[in-house]
């Protein structure tokens, strides 16, 4: 899953006025599809964040902070993906300790979540199902995440160029969203990815590159 995103806030849907049911759409009319069991539990989490009028991205948020809780805690990991206890033991865990440790109490994501570890192989699919949501958000709300990574820390200047080269990129009507990274082993240039696009611009490519050529023709 990716980290919680800084993209404006917004409702899934607007709360229905009293007396009226929310409109909630169907997994075909999500704008993106996912198959598998991962994909429809985060299709499930979808309509569940529309029904309530629940804000996406809190949800996302809401994910992101349990998998960083999970990652430090592994007895508690441990638990909650253990076979022998009940759904009633694990649900016990998440409330004592789990959901009190965190700083989001997303009702929309507790929910989904004590009903996921009904699931056997919740272990199997949690990270997946965490990933999967936080797709099916950035497609509902426009959004195309890019990941810039560079030897040295961008400038504003040069961090301003290569949003507005992406900009040019993407559909009409979406938004870009870029997170900058530095990795000295790339030596130089950059490793830009859009979406599921990847351009590798870095001298380390390319000194890879010069030496498969040279033991091509040596």
């Amino acid at each position: 899953m990716q980290p919680a995103r800084s993209f404006a806030k917004g409702k899934a849907a607007a709360v229905p006025a009293k007396g009226k049911a929310a409109a909630v759409p169907s997994m075909g009319d999500h704008k993106l599809q996912l198959n598998g069991v991962a994909g429809r539990m985060a299709h499930r989490m979808l309509n569940a964040t529309y029904q309530t009028g629940a804000d996406l991205k809190d949800t996302n948020a809401f994910l992101a902070e349990v998998q960083t809780h999970l990652k430090a805690s592994a007895d508690l990991k441990g638990a909650l993906m253990a076979k022998e206890l009940t759904h009633k033991e694990k649900s016990t865990l998440m409330e004592d300790i789990l959901f009190k440790g965190m700083t989001n109490k997303n009702l929309v994501g507790r929910a989904m979540l004590t009903k996921m570890v009904e699931d056997a192989d919740f272990e199997k699919h949690f990270d997946e199902v965490c990933s999967d949501y936080d797709r099916l958000v950035y497609a509902e709300l426009g959004i195309v995440p890019a990941e810039v990574v560079s030897a040295i820390p961008l400038s504003k200047q040069q961090s301003k160029q290569i949003k507005t080269k992406l900009i040019t990129l993407i559909s009409k009507g979406q938004t870009v969203e870029v997170t900058e990274s530095v990795d000295t082993n790339i030596l130089g240039g950059l490793v830009v990815r859009l979406g599921d696009r990847a351009q590798d611009l870095s001298v380390a490519s390319r000194l890879s590159q010069l030496e498969i050529g040279i033991r091509a023709i040596a």
